[in-house]
């Protein structure tokens, strides 16, 4: 194993042939250390139901290479319905395999009661041929072990049954006049 050193210490070693760095490197605080990126290039439609559902495929996961990071989370995705409506997203993130749990930070407060659960952003609609944009960005200060992957994903919610979320589509998907788009998530590792 080759090591590079400077006055005896090691900065980085191979493994797996790739240069890693060794643990007692510091980044200058708010470096970004890596990024990586879920692309979801095809479309979802919700069941036709209330309840919160996971946008298939609009997930991604990051592994910090140190302790202590901060993840900067960017994301953009476009939804529409079949009719004007209200509806919801909201954002989950679990670490290590430890289940998932609502990233409240990034979202509204809770008023309690029915009066409305915190969201990410708006997700509905007012014609079944408007797609509308929602993207946001969020510095996430997760408390984790070095190793743990960190994963975080996104689904939305309508208030309607029989009226289901278009993500990356409209309802009237039919002609180069309702074009498909991609939905994106970046994490960014940020030095702390």
């Amino acid at each position: 194993m080759a090591d590079i050193k400077l006055d005896g210490l090691t900065l980085a070693s191979t493994a797996n042939s790739k240069a890693v760095l060794d643990s007692d490197v510091v980044f200058p605080a708010g470096h970004i250390i890596q990024i990586v990126q879920t692309v979801k290039n095809d479309t979802f439609v919700g069941a036709n139901n209330t309840n919160e559902q996971l946008i298939t495929g609009y997930n991604c996961e990051i592994t910090p290479h140190k302790s202590g990071s901060k993840i900067l989370i960017h994301y953009a995705f476009d939804t529409s319905a079949s009719q004007t409506i209200t509806a919801r997203s909201y954002i989950e993130r679990d670490i290590a395999s430890g289940g998932y749990s609502k990233l409240t930070g990034a979202m509204g407060n809770d008023p309690g009661g029915s009066a409305g659960d915190p969201a990410l952003s708006h997700a509905g609609t007012t014609h079944n041929w408007l797609s509308l944009r929602r993207a946001g960005i969020y510095l996430d200060s997760p408390t984790y072990s070095f190793g743990n992957k960190i994963t975080y994903r996104i689904g939305v919610q309508s208030e309607l049954t029989n009226t289901p979320i278009y993500v990356g589509t409209t309802q009237r998907d039919n002609s180069q006049y309702h074009p498909r788009t991609a939905s994106i998530l970046i994490l960014m590792e940020v030095s702390q």
